[in-house]
């Protein structure tokens, strides 16, 4: 009588620990679709366009010489401004996006101006006072 009740046991245990397995097995594929999920998301979003499209204005402005004007093409950005005073370059993407902030160091005086599609920068040299 021992050995069949022990038997029983036996496949209760092995019963409990493959759904136990399943339901861990269920966990890690429903994490990983969300973690998938969340970086293709990223990777197409607005976020990534921004960051890309700042950084890449500030290399430009930080490698530019006085008397340089660079034409960028912005047609995909609801927002980009050059703020001079700070040294900062904002761009935002669309109304629903908050917009990426990144600094530039280059010491010339720097304007812009926004013409339809375009962002033309100028970059002449600093007056000394």
């Amino acid at each position: 009588m021992k050995n069949k009740l022990h038997v029983i046991k036996s496949k209760r245990g092995d019963s409990e620990l493959l759904m136990r397995e399943i339901g861990f097995l269920i966990f890690v594929v429903i994490i990983a679709a969300i973690l998938i999920a969340f970086i293709y998301i990223q990777s197409k979003g607005d976020a990534m366009k921004e960051q890309n499209l700042v950084k890449q204005i500030a290399l430009l402005i930080d490698s530019s010489e006085p008397g340089i004007m660079l034409t960028i093409n912005i047609e995909k950005m609801s927002l980009v401004k050059i703020d001079s005073e700070k040294k900062e370059i904002f761009v935002k993407a669309s109304e629903r996006s908050l917009g990426k902030k990144y600094p530039y160091f280059n010491n010339n005086k720097i304007e812009s101006v926004t013409r339809g599609e375009m962002l033309i920068v100028f970059i002449t040299k600093n007056e000394v006072k």
